[in-house]
């Protein structure tokens, strides 16, 4: 489990499990107006020199998000 918190009042709580090669978060979440949210964060390290990063299935109230571009660090 892990937990995030907005300087304004919004929160979400993230479910982690370990996939094939990889970690998923699936976190839920509310907005400070009460609006509530939900993603699925997956975390990989694609070679021991990087570590990339998604967000997909994202919704912010009746509303799906289009997925955010996978970052690699």
């Amino acid at each position: 489990m892990s937990w995030t918190f907005t300087s304004d009042g919004g929160f979400a709580a993230g479910a982690w499990s370990p996939d094939e090669d990889s970690w998923s978060v699936t976190t839920v979440g509310v907005l400070r107006d009460g609006t509530l949210t939900s993603s699925k964060n997956v975390w990989a390290q694609p070679n021991e020199d990087s570590l990339s990063w998604k967000s997909v299935n994202r919704t912010k109230g009746d509303t799906a998000l289009p997925d955010m571009q996978e970052v690699v660090l």
